[in-house]
């Protein structure tokens, strides 16, 4: 029953990222070992929708690492557990809740050892910016715990390149990219776990920066991607983009392009027709959001939520006014319009 249900909110988390992004594409699938235990390992660059992206569309109903705050609700709570998420515990959480780690740690242990895939953000936090960050070591600790258990494990570490157009926009696109399987057993050195970890860093880092789009300097970081935004770079292409940064000088400093009448004139169109919800939307969620990298996931879920409901109270208000028909045809009407603005936008 509850694999059953798995399968059902799988489904409907796709159906609704679906609504909301204007494409979700996945490459090198292929690359992704049919058996053997997994250590997923993205780029975090967009809260709560890099683990809902990779949940929704994995073949290998992965377990997520997730920070620990986002569980405070219960309801939340009930639901992540749902969907296999554990809360990993910081620092910033207070020293006294580090000890809950461990039995944490124990249990990725006993997830990889039993064959099954996990998912972690080796980067250790999320930040917008289109770079990757420096690794934490963390990951690795239940690597060896596992090691210690059975000396021939050997997991497939994979890195993931996680790619949106516009993380905090709307209408946005999500790519993830799946790079080749790093064997832990390859990497081991025996004897030094030191030397074992900063290879396996060093070998995530090489792909992770080829399969994202990464603006590896931080001075001048704001002037490249004014230039990359000015002149309407596609950054779900990590390869085109990564060429692009490497010769940033070269592109022309061309003021941004003016946005065609007729699409201003669909702007307006949206805004009326979704005026209440965008309203509710800037007067309660919005205002709630913490960090910049959490809009995206609130506005999801305010979506994902307000939507159905008014939606309801539609229906029972115009077929009190007009049939049951006509109800539906506004509605349907409605539906259709905002998926032809959010894919065609």
């Amino acid at each position: 029953m509850r694999s059953f249900m798995y399968i059902a909110v799988k489904y409907i988390a796709q159906l609704a990222l679906f609504l909301y992004y204007k494409r979700i594409d996945l490459f090198h699938t292929d690359r992704i070992p049919e058996s053997d235990p997994i250590l997923f390992l993205p780029n975090h660059q967009n809260a709560l929708m890099d683990p809902l992206v990779m949940a929704a569309y994995s073949t290998r109903k992965p377990f997520f690492l997730t920070r620990s705050d986002v569980f405070a609700n219960s309801i939340l709570r009930a639901f992540f557990g749902f969907l296999q998420m554990m809360p990993i515990y910081r620092m910033r959480d207070g020293r006294s809740k580090l000890s809950n780690n461990e039995a944490i740690f124990e249990r990725c242990s006993e997830i990889l050892l039993g064959g099954k895939s996990l998912v972690i953000f080796p980067e250790g936090n999320h930040n917008i910016h289109r770079r990757v960050r420096p690794l934490s070591k963390g990951f690795t600790r239940f690597l060896f715990r596992s090691l210690e258990r059975d000396p021939g494990f050997n997991p497939a570490l994979i890195p993931v390149g996680v790619n949106y157009q516009q993380a905090a926009g709307f209408p946005d696109s999500a790519v993830l990219y799946f790079g080749n399987a790093i064997y832990f057993q390859d990497v081991l050195v025996p004897g030094d776990e030191q030397l074992t970890i900063q290879k396996t860093k060093e070998l995530l880092i090489e792909q992770l920066v080829q399969l994202t789009a990464h603006i590896g300097d931080e001075e001048q970081y704001d002037e490249i991607l004014d230039r990359l935004e000015r002149n309407k770079t596609d950054f779900t292409d990590p390869i085109a983009v990564n060429k692009l940064i490497a010769s940033w000088q070269d592109l022309p400093e061309s003021p941004y392009v003016k946005t065609p009448f007729l699409l201003k004139v669909w702007d307006i169109v949206f805004s009326s027709l979704n005026f209440p919800m965008i309203v509710l939307w800037r007067l309660g969620p919005k205002r709630l959001i913490p960090e910049i990298e959490f809009t995206a996931t609130f506005r999801f879920l305010y979506s994902v939520v307000a939507y159905p409901l008014a939606y309801v109270l539609s229906y029972i208000v115009l077929n009190s006014v007009v049939s049951w028909e006509y109800a539906l045809a506004f509605i349907f009407g409605h539906i259709l319009h905002n998926l032809l603005y959010v894919k065609l936008r």
